[in-house]
């Protein structure tokens, strides 16, 4: 990172940390005069932008089926834009729910078999998403009080280097899956999509499971089946420990309003809806339905104090109730 850069970061945490609101929109005009990055376009056929390729796979839907609410709803369109995301112009048309707010995309996917070839996840340059799992797994440990021979799974482990970190820390007992075949994970690594009940019929489950950045990839049917899957992993005094793709279904919500965007750093968060391969979006009570169908009770925390909007920082901590 230059110079130039280093200093702009800076000016855009003293910004945030201590010119309030009026700091924060000085820093999105900024971001957006400087880089160039446009606000959300409405959608009109036809559209073009500097020559950029347009990815629009959005289809139309074909029943009004919410998993949250497990049965037919009414959906409205909530945004139909489109905005620069990874060199390409990305086109989403977002519905909600009307009864629960689970809002979503329905877009065609890519083949999962050579995802790390095409998605932004072809590589693992910034560490961000193994060293969060890491820090769950570190976070059950010292708070939760489990031991370092604690049965471990990293779920959707990707190209993290997660279980050898975690093995130089001095965890014994760690797996990881995923669905796609050129993960990392070692020996310990199960393609879940070709053996989806290897642990049960092994005889496996486990104390602590991550899933990071993750839960915003699920396709509409997808969603309760892949709950029920992660749940059905837990040992009985087990817990889920996630960063959950969370937004806030009202007109100030943080990362889902364009007019909240804060800055150059905001811009880039990983669960933002116009990234590739993103679907599913869940409010708070979303996830507690679904983790209290599969019978577990949900808590919201954050790594740092006082409460903030930063999604990097939110976790989900899953426990059985009871």
């Amino acid at each position: 990172m230059g110079l130039k850069s280093k200093a702009r970061l800076a000016f855009e945490f003293n910004l945030r940390k201590f010119g309030g609101n009026a700091g924060k929109r000085i820093i999105r005009e900024i971001s957006y005069k400087r880089d160039g990055i446009q606000r959300n376009i409405p959608w009109v056929t036809g559209l073009t932008r500097d020559n950029l390729e347009i990815y629009d796979y959005n289809l139309p839907l074909i029943d009004s089926y919410c998993p949250i609410c497990d049965g037919e709803q009414e959906f409205g369109i909530r945004s139909d834009k489109a905005r620069v995301s990874q060199s390409v112009l990305v086109r989403k048309v977002l519905y909600c729910c009307s009864n629960c707010n689970y809002l979503f995309s329905n877009e065609k996917k890519g083949n999962r078999e050579t995802y790390f070839d095409w998605s932004s996840e072809a590589d693992n340059i910034s560490g961000h998403r193994g060293q969060r799992e890491a820090d769950l797994v570190n976070l059950a440990v010292t708070q939760l009080i489990f031991p370092k021979d604690a049965s471990i799974l990293i779920y959707a482990v990707g190209k993290n280097q997660t279980v050898e970190t975690l093995n130089k820390q001095g965890y014994t007992n760690v797996w990881s899956s995923d669905i796609v075949d050129n993960s990392e994970g070692g020996d310990t690594f199960i393609n879940i999509a070709k053996q989806p009940n290897y642990f049960r019929d092994n005889n496996l489950n486990f104390d602590i499971i991550t899933a990071v950045e993750v839960w915003e990839h699920y396709g509409r049917h997808e969603v309760n089946p892949c709950f029920e899957w992660i749940f059905d992993q837990v040992s009985s005094s087990g817990v889920v420990l996630s960063t959950p793709s969370v937004w806030r279904p009202t007109s100030k919500d943080p990362y889902f309003n364009g007019f909240h965007e804060w800055g150059n750093e905001q811009l880039s968060w990983w669960h933002y809806p116009y990234f590739t391969d993103h679907e599913a979006f869940y409010s708070e009570d979303n996830l507690l339905t679904l983790a209290d169908r599969n019978g577990f009770e949900g808590k919201f925390a954050y790594f740092q104090l006082p409460k903030n909007v930063d999604p990097f920082k939110q976790v989900m901590i899953s426990i059985r109730k009871g």
